[in-house]
């Protein structure tokens, strides 16, 4: 996430410093150097004759993971370490912020193998719009993104047993890991066996 500052005319130097709020600015949590790019907590330096625009980034991912909020606001506030009126501050309008990952249902994919081309149930939800990316290789390098669908038909490569792997993403980034699912293999050499009288014969076929 990129926020834009613009500094108010002060000689010098002012030191800047950010917060974020999921309810619409009832409450307010400080965005610390960890989660900020290096530097951005640094005093800037300020023209007196003209605004300057500083800019600085922050890992909402990485401080506040697996939330969704359509009240979130930034507040910045800057200090010119004067003895009076040496604070300002700008507050953003209510945006969403999205850090969760799309979630898998369950049960999360099945496949059905006995129909050609096999039918596929995928079941996954989250919060914004998100999209699916289903392949035979492991790295998913044979497959391109598509709009979620909780169906999908595709051809199986001949064998006895085929692992397909899928992962989603939203439209604000949020991947999840590579998942895999596998069919059954085919049965090979069964027998069906009469359990209810063993003393029949014969007692398989």
């Amino acid at each position: 996430m990129t926020l834009t500052l613009c500094l108010v005319l002060t000689p010098g130097y002012v030191t800047p410093s950010f917060e974020y709020s999921l309810d619409g600015g009832r409450t307010w949590v400080p965005i610390t150097s960890t989660y900020l790019a290096p530097g951005d907590l640094d005093p800037k330096p300020v023209a007196e004759v003209a605004y300057t625009t500083h800019t600085a980034i922050w890992n909402a991912k990485a401080q506040i993971p697996e939330v969704y909020s359509s009240t979130t606001k930034i507040r910045v506030t800057v200090d010119d370490r004067e003895a009076a009126n040496n604070l300002s501050q700008a507050v953003s309008a209510n945006f969403i912020l999205d850090t969760k990952n799309p979630t898998r249902g369950i049960p999360p994919f099945s496949i059905n193998a006995s129909v050609s081309p096999a039918q596929l149930t995928i079941n996954a939800s989250d919060n914004s719009l998100f999209q699916m990316r289903i392949g035979f290789q492991s790295d998913l390098s044979d497959a391109s993104w598509e709009d979620y669908s909780n169906s999908k038909t595709i051809s199986l490569p001949s064998g006895s047993s085929v692992t397909l792997y899928y992962k989603y993403r939203d439209i604000y980034g949020n991947i999840t890991p590579i998942f895999s699912a596998t069919t059954p293999e085919k049965p090979v050499g069964f027998i069906i066996q009469d359990t209810s009288n063993l003393t029949a014969s014969p007692v398989k076929y």
